[in-house]
């Protein structure tokens, strides 16, 4: 116990420590000794999370959604054209709607599977 510490109320050192008192000293320090041992990882853990970057959060100016859904609108019709000339090209080569059908229907199962 150091001299400049202050005893808990009721407890006089002079006449040493009862058990009681002995006690309740010891649970004074354990207190403060899980205090003093918490600081310097409370210190640690805010120089980590000072080096950390924020969390990124998505912002979204005025129009930018119905400017995104229109070019996915636009995507999506020029894919509609590409699959459209891919069946004439092969109608084309083919010269039957039955191979042509049959080819691309089984083409994107193909792609898919791995068989």
């Amino acid at each position: 116990m150091r001299p400049d510490d202050q005893l808990p109320p009721g407890v006089v050192a002079d006449d040493g420590l009862t058990e009681d008192e002995a006690v309740a000293e010891a649970l004074r320090n354990i207190a403060q000794l899980s205090v003093d041992l918490a600081a310097p990882g409370v210190a640690r853990a805010n120089l980590v999370d000072v080096g950390l970057l924020p969390n990124p959060a998505l912002q979204l100016l005025p129009g930018e959604c119905a400017a995104r859904r229109h070019s996915q609108n636009r995507l999506f019709g020029y894919n509609l054209l590409a699959c459209l000339g891919i069946v004439l090209v092969l109608y084309s080569d083919f010269q039957s709607a039955r191979l042509t059908s049959l080819v691309a229907v089984s083409v994107p199962f193909a792609l898919v599977g791995d068989a």
